[in-house]
């Protein structure tokens, strides 16, 4: 559970566990769900429910093997170094448009950016990853990557 500005909270639900690991497992579910964005509509308490979010059990599931953590680097390295040498914002910008998958309207909207200047980053992430961002495996992969960097998982 956390709580938002404006009286709005948050909470995160797994089912039930039945032993000390499974007890682990559901609490790091429960924070790695709180790192994911919080829907654009959504108004008062927001319950995310582990069932619902496939990829984040899956990062949590595997979030001991190296292999997981070494794919996130090297998928957003190029946006990563880019970020950190000019102060930019493609992380922000990607993370929008997986967020909002089929409407790059919302997603420019929630990056606080006009349409144009969005779809010119999405153009400059797309250069740098050397990537096609209309792919769903290449958009899969990506939002795998940006849920590990967000679980912080080492």
């Amino acid at each position: 559970w956390r709580s938002h500005p404006e009286d709005e909270s948050e909470v995160s639900r797994r089912a039930a566990a039945r032993d000390l690991d499974g007890l682990l497992v559901s609490v790091q579910e429960a924070l790695d769900l709180s790192r994911t964005p919080v829907p654009r509509a959504a108004r008062g308490p927001v319950v995310r429910r582990s069932q619902d979010r496939p990829l984040v059990r899956l990062v949590t599931a595997l979030r001991d093997d190296h292999r997981l953590q070494e794919l996130g680097e090297r998928m957003l390295a190029p946006l990563i170094e880019h970020d950190l040498a000019r102060g930019g914002d493609l992380l922000d910008v990607l993370a929008a448009m997986l967020a909002h998958p089929g409407n790059r309207t919302a997603a420019a909207q929630a990056s606080h950016l006009s349409r144009s200047v969005f779809y010119q980053r999405l153009a400059l992430i797309g250069d740098l990853l050397g990537a096609d961002l209309d792919d769903g495996e290449t958009l899969t992969a990506l939002h795998l990557a940006l849920l590990v960097r967000r679980s912080g998982v080492r």
